[in-house]
């Protein structure tokens, strides 16, 4: 004997058409999600920041960069504009939010240049300025003005002439953004929030949250 399956139309019929609904569905999944997406945003936000957390796995900074930075700082971390500090959120729509670095100096992207790292090309300019920071830390009476100025008052010395074998500074890739974005982990966790959040409009909705 087949067995016969009854739908009553209770109190819960018109709550049920309403969840069903995609102009309801839609106006309470925008409101919802963008809770969701601000919560995923600022969880990718502290994964980055503890990419580049001091004790990180990161190649220690150069001893010229620690020069430059004026102090004994970790990777990509300063005492003004560091990276660390640099990373946002920007909610930009209920299904979209910008987690990242958007300063940028001059004419390139310190941000990308620091994340995939990149080999500058010595100068002769350049080989210039850290001679004469170097006859300087020695004692010696050389007048200094712009950048080479600007770094002495930063650092006192021992400073080093660029060897003549050196062609290029390294700055080693740090890719603070990319390996949590890439983490099987991370994008579980960032699910599970959008699961939850789908699963409270639908409660919404239906009137059981």
């Amino acid at each position: 004997m087949a067995a016969t399956i009854t739908i009553t139309r209770n109190v819960n019929w018109k709550k049920f058409q309403e969840a069903l609904s995609s102009a309801a569905y839609a106006r309470e999944s925008r409101r919802v999600m963008r809770s969701a997406i601000g919560q995923a945003a600022h969880y990718i936000q502290r994964e980055m920041r503890q990419r580049i957390s001091p004790g990180r796995r990161y190649e220690k900074n150069a001893t010229l960069t620690l020069a430059i930075k004026g102090g004994k700082t970790a990777p990509l971390v300063d005492t003004a504009r560091g990276i660390w500090q640099a990373i946002a959120v920007d909610i930009q729509d209920w299904n979209r939010a910008f987690v990242g670095v958007k300063f940028t100096s001059g004419a390139y992207n310190l941000a990308k240049t620091l994340h995939d790292g990149v080999a500058i090309k010595v100068t002769a300019k350049m080989r210039a300025m850290f001679y004469y920071l170097y006859l300087r830390s020695q004692g010696r009476q050389v007048s200094l003005t712009g950048r080479a100025a600007e770094l002495w008052e930063r650092y006192q010395g021992p400073w080093s002439p660029i060897g003549d074998t050196t062609d290029a500074i390294r700055i080693p890739p740090r890719p603070f953004a990319r390996e949590p974005m890439e983490d099987p982990a991370i994008a579980r966790a960032v699910r599970g929030m959008w699961q939850q959040a789908m699963t409270f409009v639908f409660k919404r909705l239906m009137g059981t949250a």
